[in-house]
């Protein structure tokens, strides 16, 4: 669990909107590659040119972040204090209401997928975050099955973090790594995927390498989370329009006469085909 540099710069970037205190999900260490650590020191004024001096790959990050985040105080939450964690609770268990609002930044570097009560944590996060606050979370999206619980799909937080919520999702990003440890090498940001009510059809990719998923969301009201339960898009879509908006559900009529190892040969190419960082109808190709 930790930040890497994508994660940092924005962290950087958020500098001037953050004021009172910052929590981390669990003790994050710090994965700066060199050559990230170069461009990390142009974001950085030049009083801070000092800052990673004597950095060791993997150190925790709260050194960094407090000079950083200058005159900022900075909690960490975790399940236990072995790694010491200064804030004890187990995020599977509603946290009391004496947190609600407190903090202006809340970061999340890879806790999420190890939280079994998912919905629980998710609203922990959520309620303990200021109005105007920002969220950031890296979590796995694709072939980490067994690093956790679970891995994440963009449709999950279009839906959780939405207006009704009180929220806005700032940034959504896909990155890849070569590693199973993501950490090991820079990952490549790729794409940003789109919200399935826009067109009804799945944000959905296949992939051969682990797939992480950023999002960075604000808090901008106090509604009352989660009045109306979190329903599949393109379902509500499709009940809603009593029809499938799919082509091949259109088209079913004209193919139900092909043989079906044929017909299955072609749904598959054509799924193939759409499930794609390259379909642009779906995915926004984003530079790092």
């Amino acid at each position: 669990m930790g930040i890497q540099a994508h994660s940092l710069k924005e962290i950087i970037s958020l500098k001037d909107k953050i004021f009172g205190e910052v929590l981390l999900i669990s003790k994050l260490r710090l994965y700066l590659h060199p050559k990230e650590i170069i461009t990390i020191n142009n974001l950085l004024p030049s009083n801070l040119n000092y800052l990673f001096a004597n950095y060791q790959f993997g150190d925790f990050a709260e050194f960094y972040l407090s000079k950083i985040l200058d005159n900022i105080n900075i909690t960490t939450i975790d399940y236990s204090d072995y790694e010491g964690a200064n804030l004890i609770h187990d995020l599977n268990v509603p946290i009391s209401s004496d947190f609600y609002n407190k903090y202006s930044l809340i970061v999340e570097g890879g806790t999420l997928e190890h939280l079994f009560n998912f919905p629980v944590a998710i609203k922990n996060m959520m309620l303990i975050l200021k109005r105007n606050g920002f969220l950031i979370i890296n979590t796995p999206s694709n072939n980490q099955s067994g690093h956790g619980f679970y891995q994440f799909s963009s449709e999950l937080f279009y839906r959780v973090f939405s207006i009704e919520n009180g929220f806005e999702i700032k940034k959504i990003y896909f990155l890849k790594s070569s590693y199973p440890s993501v950490e090991l090498c820079i990952n490549k940001i790729l794409v940003m995927p789109l919200d399935v009510l826009e067109d009804g059809v799945r944000a959905q990719y296949l992939s051969c390498l682990p797939i992480m998923l950023f999002i960075l969301v604000k808090k901008i009201n106090l509604n009352e989370l989660f009045t109306k339960p979190i329903l599949q898009s393109d379902y509500v879509l499709n009940w809603d329009q009593k029809y499938s908006s799919s082509l091949m559900f259109k088209i079913s009529k004209i193919i139900k006469f092909i043989p079906h190892n044929f017909k299955m040969h072609l749904k598959g190419l054509r799924e193939k085909y759409i499930y794609n960082f390259r379909n642009k109808k779906k995915f926004t190709k984003l530079n790092d």
